[in-house]
């Protein structure tokens, strides 16, 4: 008989963030903030589901601590066997931006092979991406 492990089961990757965006709400309501899921429906998630979620919520947390009114934006794309997730962040201040992307959050990262760092930061807009091999590890 076959036991229940948690890499059976593929969920897709707009649900794992809604879950974890609900979990953000009241801190986002308290920073008069609001975080949109873009990611579209159906993508799914392969890698370890686990990583990447405790990544994203460091990296929303993050923002959401060092930003205040503003509209944040999650989205995915894949591109062959590699996922790529935006996080961006339009708000006017221009604080501590490189606290949002820690050493910690990059060496999470590396043990599934993957890379945070912010790509491009302009005026009112900064954007996190967070790139890494969307397939299953081996068991």
């Amino acid at each position: 008989m076959k036991t229940f492990n948690q890499h059976d089961q593929q969920v897709p990757l707009k649900t794992l963030i809604n879950a974890l965006i609900n979990v953000k709400l009241n801190e986002a309501v308290t920073k008069e903030s609001f975080i949109i899921n873009e990611v579209q429906a159906g993508l799914p998630l392969n890698a370890d589901q686990f990583t990447v979620i405790n990544i994203l919520d460091h990296l929303l947390k993050n923002v959401l601590r060092v930003t205040g009114k503003s509209c944040i934006r999650v989205t995915a794309k894949e591109y062959s066997h590699v996922m790529l997730i935006h996080i961006y962040d339009n708000h006017e201040s221009e604080k501590e931006v490189k606290e949002i992307v820690s050493d910690n959050i990059r060496t999470e990262a590396s043990k599934i092979g993957g890379y945070v760092g912010i790509t491009r930061k302009e005026k009112n807009q900064t954007v996190i991406a967070f790139s890494f091999p969307n397939i299953a590890a081996a068991a």
